[in-house]
């Protein structure tokens, strides 16, 4: 592996995502071997992918580069994962019927782990469209799948996520909150769109829950000092703490969170409402 792809790897797992691109895209163009072509192809797609989580204008783009690497390269041990991350994006633009398609094909991986994984999608995949009660239920049965693996008990924790998203729906905030902290103190640390996904939500729950202001701040504030690589849920956190940090006081806060969220996501859904008032 040349030395550079360690280094850009780094720069991807801390969010520099543009950073990372310049040099798997500069690894790329060194020739490569055939087996190292496709691993930087993969790379570069879920770094776009990552991207257009928080930039709505990259997700036509990510949707390309996945589909080609999963059209050139079947039998590559990251099939699976590019797929996941397809249907993530498929879900983020909405669109329905593919990310539908996408999560039937990966729940014919012939491990649990990515099994788990299908049925999870498939659920929020049903919250997206309202139907909250079908989506608990897909849920559950997630949670009640035996883990026994890291990845099988991580895959757990997130249909635990989506279940508690489904109380919030249902207006159950108390047991959400407990749900949620379960999540964030127990789920692996390293899983870090879990971690964030569970703060920002006990922030949802907190707004609330009358008297619990600081709490819902706290817990953004969480996103915002330990995994702000998350880009679209440290978007979504900072869009709350600009609005939050007012009423207890602090307006310079709320000003700084705002500021900090138009100069770092100008194309994060986040941003137009908050510029929308």
């Amino acid at each position: 592996h040349p030395a550079g792809l360690n280094l850009a790897r780094n720069d991807e797992a801390a969010g520099r995502f543009t950073a990372a691109l310049e040099k798997y895209n500069a690894a790329l163009a060194d020739d490569p071997s055939e087996f190292l072509k496709a691993e930087l192809e993969f790379l570069i797609a879920r770094t776009n992918a990552q991207m257009a989580m928080a930039d709505t204008t990259k997700l036509a783009g990510a949707v390309k580069l996945l589909s080609g690497f999963l059209t050139s390269n079947a039998n590559s041990f990251r099939y699976y994962p590019a797929l996941a991350q397809l249907g993530d994006v498929y879900l983020a633009q909405s669109n329905f019927a593919e990310a539908q398609a996408t999560f039937a094909k990966l729940e014919q991986a012939p491990w649990p782990a990515y099994k788990m994984a299908a049925g999870t999608s498939k659920a929020r995949l049903l919250l997206k469209q309202d139907k909250v009660a079908e989506a608990r239920t897909a849920f559950e049965a997630v949670t009640a799948m035996q883990a026994t693996t890291e990845a099988e008990k991580t895959r757990r924790f997130d249909a635990v996520l989506g279940k508690a998203i489904c109380l919030q729906r249902e207006g159950q905030h108390e047991q959400a909150v407990k749900d949620l902290a379960e999540v964030s103190s127990k789920a692996p640390a390293n899983e870090t769109r879990l971690q964030a996904e569970a703060y920002v939500r006990q922030g949802d729950s907190y707004r609330q829950i009358e008297g619990h202001t600081k709490d819902a701040i706290l817990a953004y504030l969480h996103v915002d000092v330990l995994f702000a690589k998350e880009a679209a849920l440290h978007a979504e956190s900072l869009f709350w703490l600009s609005k939050l940090w007012t009423s207890v006081g602090h307006p310079d806060r709320a000003s700084t969170a705002a500021a900090k969220l138009e100069s770092t996501y100008p194309n994060s859904e986040w941003t137009s409402k908050l510029t929308a008032g």
